[in-house]
């Protein structure tokens, strides 16, 4: 079994690649100084398995919900495995790996941006970097996923997929956006040929048809939904409130009107509709 000073030495290296808030880093460092080294090793080795990863993340989770810190060290460790175990033998290159385990950081900033509290709350969601399904190339992050032949979407069931997620720091410019649809076909070509994926999708607010109303076609958020072929809308969902707002109260009459979607997406807000979302397909 590995020692516990490399295991601290690995997580404390990966926290200043990714560039881990300093406040963050040392809460950090205090959980994992106490934390033994078999449930380090255990923990990690089942986090870079794909086949393992998701039920460890919800033993993970219940385990520590009140300790956020000590579930991201733990997280770290599985993360600084991963590019011992997956990145290494795939010869994926070290920008990738650290640009993509700055999922971690990017996470901790969302929750302080709405809170103004340093908490890792998205334990349900990292196993899917540390086991090496989600790759971050450019602005955009590529997730390997097949849906299920139970799915509510009947065109894609079954399909051979990438899963597109859009990073809240990501710059949608056009022609940014279009390098990392590029990127990825020519990854996944190179690293994954076992992985033949017919489709890229996305589901997300971004695609809600609200936005095509409340923008013009010059803005980013119009040009990158216009790549997309919809295939189901869900008119309910609520889920962009933080990203245009950066709050998760309902208190919707102090939401603020800085830009234009805010004002625009406020003003339906408050005649009781939702923001909206979709789910579409990438246009060949």
């Amino acid at each position: 079994m590995i020692d516990k000073q490399t295991i601290l030495a690995q997580i404390t290296a990966l926290a200043e690649a990714i560039e881990l808030p300093v406040t963050a880093r040392e809460q950090v460092q205090q959980k994992a100084a106490v934390i033994p080294a078999e449930i380090f090793s255990d923990y990690g080795r089942r986090l870079v398995d794909p086949t393992a990863a998701k039920s460890t993340a919800n033993q993970l989770t219940e385990a520590y919900q009140k300790e956020s810190f000590t579930e991201l060290a733990l997280y770290l460790y599985a993360a600084a495995l991963s590019w011992e175990t997956i990145y290494q033998p795939l010869h994926i290159s070290k920008d990738i790996y650290i640009a993509t385990m700055k999922a971690f950081t990017r996470f901790v900033l969302e929750h302080f941006r709405v809170t103004g509290k340093y908490v890792f709350d998205r334990g349900f969601w990292m196993w899917r970097y540390t086991s090496g399904l989600i790759f971050r190339l450019d602005e955009l992050e590529f997730e390997q996923f097949q849906l299920p032949y139970s799915s509510k979407y009947p065109a894609l069931n079954g399909k051979v997929s990438l899963s597109i997620h859009i990073p809240s720091d990501a710059d949608l410019t056009p022609e940014k956006i279009t390098v990392s649809y590029q990127k990825a076909e020519e990854f996944f070509h190179t690293h994954f040929p076992a992985y033949p994926y017919e489709v890229m999708y996305t589901e997300t607010w971004l695609l809600s048809p609200n936005l095509s109303k409340w923008l013009q076609p010059t803005a980013k958020l119009y040009q990158f939904a216009q790549a997309y072929e919809i295939l189901a809308v869900d008119l309910q969902d609520n889920s962009g409130i933080p990203w245009i707002f950066s709050r998760v109260d309902e208190q919707v009459s102090s939401y603020p009107e800085q830009t234009s979607l805010q004002r625009a997406a406020k003003a339906h807000l408050l005649t009781g509709q939702a923001i909206g979302s979709a789910l579409g397909i990438l246009r060949s």
